[in-house]
């Protein structure tokens, strides 16, 4: 209310130019990874917004949010002289910013977030869609020859981040006795390429037109060539949990269903057929899951590469208020006498050794609370995209429990959606929240 068309057009085109720079993982432009530059961005473009319009809009589970980062930082005011003088010899940040950068990922994730659910009470609802679907498409062509290029030693863009262990980003992986070749694209790992075209893949599906389903396949085959067991299990688990919790049965996500089904036969087809060698042995998508899969059945969560924290948790009992943002990282670091800031691999069990069992609690009641208003309105199973944006969070729950221990900027988006499809037709500081309407110019 009150926003000039010029400036909504603004915001909404620099918010997806942030997003684009949110995919360029393994770059940095004078030492400033370009992740940082899409967080500050991002925070900034939602005080610009504020400040322009003299207002804050009111966001459902905005006021649990921000309780959950005013606790944050009394539990890290209070540990900061404990864990200032423990930092890990090979970190990349002295402790004072180390600590301000975990907080500005979090100032980041809501001022998406506020910024999403804005942009789509001025109805921009399908600008954003087709941004991220287009955005995603792009990172995935750029994934894909990079991926031939490492294979065929063609030339690529100089990667220009330090990698994740420490010392230059890894192309080559291996299982076993053999080695092979994973995408990772314009990302530090393949994983965290994965993680990220969650968003753009489930969005691709809001849309039928031709460019959407190019989208699809193309983000989908990007997908399958990170060969992450996260990525892949989180959007097939998402897929699932969203049609057995929706109605499935109406003929609009009825049709919608069949084109994920669809779309899920292709991928595992693809898994299939597809080959990842990096020698001269051959081993399909399928395999090389199924070999990962079978180690992780057979010897737990603490066989695979987050076995070091489940062996933690166990020598280590969580405190009841917690060590702090950032000092739960060094904490474990220190446990394993490690150089490095090491990682929990899972935003619970991160927030829980963080802030403590307070803190995981608000954190828990931010992340439900949208999947119940969508369930208790009765009326939001009658919304043709209904099931699409459900998956997508769903999706990025289940990745927050494996493989990502920090609140994202796809999964801020994603909530927002979620968030707003739950507001229909309700009122919002005294304004109606309209229905998402795709098809119509912006």
């Amino acid at each position: 209310m009150g926003a000039s068309r010029q400036l909504k057009r603004w915001i909404a085109r620099g918010f997806v130019a942030l997003f684009l720079c949110t995919g360029l993982g393994a770059y940095s432009i004078w030492s400033v990874p370009f992740v940082w530059i899409a967080q500050a961005g991002e925070v900034a473009l939602a005080a610009a917004l504020i400040i322009g319009l003299n207002r804050v809009r009111n966001v459902p589970g905005g006021l649990v949010f921000i309780v959950f980062i005013a606790w944050a930082l009394i539990v890290n005011i209070l540990n900061a002289e404990c864990f200032a003088s423990m930092m890990p010899a090979m970190a990349t940040l002295p402790y004072g910013l180390f600590i301000i950068v975990r907080y500005v990922n979090l100032l980041a994730f809501a001022a998406v977030f506020y910024l999403t659910f804005w942009l789509m009470t001025q109805g921009y609802s399908e600008f954003l869609v087709k941004g991220i679907v287009g955005v995603g498409t792009l990172v995935s062509l750029a994934a894909l020859y990079i991926y031939i290029a490492q294979i065929y030693g063609l030339p690529e863009p100089s990667r220009t981040r330090m990698g994740t262990g420490g010392g230059e980003q890894a192309t080559t992986f291996s299982l076993g006795s053999f080695f092979y070749t994973r995408a990772l694209g314009t990302f530090r790992e393949p994983s965290h390429l994965a993680e990220w075209l969650v968003l753009p893949l489930f969005f691709s599906l809001a849309r039928s037109n031709r460019a959407a389903r190019v989208g699809t396949f193309l983000i989908g085959t990007t997908l399958l060539l990170t060969v992450s067991l996260t990525g892949i299990l989180s959007a097939m688990v998402g897929g699932v949990a969203a049609i057995l919790i929706s109605n499935p049965l109406r003929l609009e996500n009825l049709k919608r269903l069949v084109g994920v089904a669809a779309v899920l036969s292709v991928l595992a087809i693809g898994l299939q057929i597809v080959s990842v060698n990096a020698a001269d042995e051959e081993h399909s998508i399928t395999s090389i899951v199924s070999l990962r899969t079978l180690e992780i059945l057979e010897g737990g969560l603490g066989s695979s590469n987050r076995g070091h924290t489940y062996e933690f948790i166990a020598d280590n009992p969580f405190p009841l208020v917690g060590y702090g943002l950032g000092n739960a990282n060094i904490f474990i670091s220190n446990a394993f006498g490690s150089d490095l800031v090491m990682s929990y691999l899972s935003l619970y069990i991160n927030t829980l050794y963080s802030t403590g069992i307070v803190g995981l609690g608000l954190l828990l009641v931010f992340l439900v609370s949208p999947i119940i208003r969508n369930l208790a309105k009765r009326e939001s199973a009658k919304l043709r995209h209904s099931p699409v944006f459900l998956m997508t969070y769903l999706a990025y729950l289940v990745s927050f429990g494996v493989n990502v221990d920090e609140l994202s900027v796809p999964f801020a988006i994603s909530a927002a959606f979620l968030a707003y499809q739950g507001a229909l037709g309700s009122r919002l500081k005294g304004h109606v929240v309209p229905h998402i309407r795709f098809g119509q110019a912006h």
